[in-house]
């Protein structure tokens, strides 16, 4: 429809600024040390190039990862999907991968691969893989036996079948992969930058936790940590809408 976004962004957004209000009005009432909505707004507005400089730090390893992430994951997918024995061989693996958590894995593999901004974005791209992989091998494996039939019929080779069955055949997955790793990219870069960053949302977040100075400033990076990934979520899947608009469904 016409304004179906309208309909999907007025709703939260009438309710949050309700729920805003109530912050504001409760904080002004009892007094109380946390920060209400409008001090929040306030050092967001005359302390930008603070905010700005951070998000653009954390930004900069989330993007970086989540490139890496899609290349690595849709070749994987690939490879699973093309070769039985490799995927029965090393998917297993794939899953037991995502059950360390990113806390313990993060210093490992920062003493192997060094400190600095490449290593953080490698670490980020751990985290953001595992849903795209995973949603690619689901969406390229899980084609209906028919179609494989009718393809078989026409004497496809193994290629054919590849990009002109089971490729558009996984882009629904691959969307909904695409906007759980755009998510999972942004939590990455900020946690990875809690070992050792200087800079970024991050990194101020884990030293003012170790020695609280200025929670206003606290609040305005939760904001501006909730801006940035529905940022990349939102930019990620239009972007990843575009390229494979030609095998979707259209939309009524």
């Amino acid at each position: 429809m016409k304004f179906s976004w309208a309909r999907e962004w007025i709703s939260p957004g009438l309710a949050l600024i309700g729920l805003l209000a109530l912050w504001e009005v409760a904080g002004r009432v009892t007094h109380a040390k946390t920060p209400v909505p409008t001090q929040i707004l306030q050092s967001l507005a005359t302390d930008s190039r603070f905010y700005l400089e951070n998000a653009g730090f954390t930004m900069i390893e989330a993007v970086g990862g989540l490139v890496i992430a899609i290349v690595i994951a849709y070749l994987t997918a690939s490879l699973f999907a093309f070769w039985a024995p490799v995927r029965r061989a090393f998917f297993p693996l794939v899953i037991a991968s995502q059950t360390i958590p990113l806390v313990a894995v993060a210093p490992v593999l920062a003493t192997l691969i060094g400190e600095g901004l490449f290593s953080r974005i490698f670490i980020t791209s751990w985290l953001c893989w595992f849903p795209l992989v995973v949603s690619a091998t689901h969406g390229l494996l899980h084609v209906e036996p028919e179609h494989y039939a009718l393809f078989a019929t026409y004497g496809a080779s193994r290629s054919d079948v590849f990009w002109k069955l089971r490729v558009p055949n996984c882009t629904g997955t691959v969307l909904a992969g695409m906007r759980a790793a755009a998510g999972f990219a942004f939590i990455g870069a900020i946690v990875v930058e809690y070992s050792g960053a200087t800079k970024g949302l991050g990194a101020f977040l884990i030293g003012q936790a170790r020695h609280p100075t200025d929670p206003v400033r606290v609040f305005g990076v939760v904001v501006v940590c909730a801006m940035c990934g529905l940022l990349l979520t939102q930019v990620s899947h239009g972007i990843a809408r575009h390229l494979l608009h030609r095998y979707l469904p259209a939309e009524r």
